[in-house]
């Protein structure tokens, strides 16, 4: 059997709900034909807390009860793959739907797409000249933006890891 891998990945940052979990689940168990395709879930499932206070109340009274809980994604997280005895002509339109109802920017893509982009983005990384990179600052502390930095972005200096 020859797998092959097709992703929907979120090219921006955003919180996923159990609305959006679902509407993937429906989308993908609708159109996928179980016999020759799989789907993995490359998130978790909803474990970050989001409160909320009822319309109308007053200010005050210490912080309001749960009302939700949500999953973040960064940037460049693949949310769901698609793979099996299938092309990406077949995964394509299936991935498009959910990328397209995800409440961020997402696309549909294969893993070898992926891969390209990736090593794109070393060469570009490698043939910049320029000094005054994002690491460059943040290291050397320049126009004090220690202040206003994260911890990740101490470490991963404005990229994902």
């Amino acid at each position: 059997m020859r797998c092959r891998i097709y992703l929907s990945d979120a090219r921006g940052g955003a919180f996923l709900e159990w609305g959006h979990i679902e509407m993937i689940r429906h989308t993908v168990n609708k159109k996928m034909d179980p016999r020759k395709m799989f789907a993995v879930w490359r998130i978790d499932a909803p474990w970050l807390p989001r409160t909320k206070k009822g319309i109308g109340k007053r200010m005050g009274g210490g912080k309001p009860s749960i009302d939700r809980y949500v999953v973040p994604i960064k940037q460049d997280r693949v949310v769901i793959e698609l793979g099996g005895k299938i092309s990406f002509a077949e995964a394509e339109p299936i991935l498009r739907v959910v990328a397209q109802n995800l409440p961020c920017l997402a696309d549909a893509t294969s893993a070898e797409e992926m891969a390209y982009k990736r090593e794109r983005r070393r060469e570009l990384e490698a043939a910049n000249i320029n000094p005054l990179t994002f690491k460059y600052f943040v290291q050397n502390n320049i126009l004090g933006c220690d202040h206003w930095l994260t911890a990740a972005d101490r470490i991963y200096y404005g990229k994902l890891p």
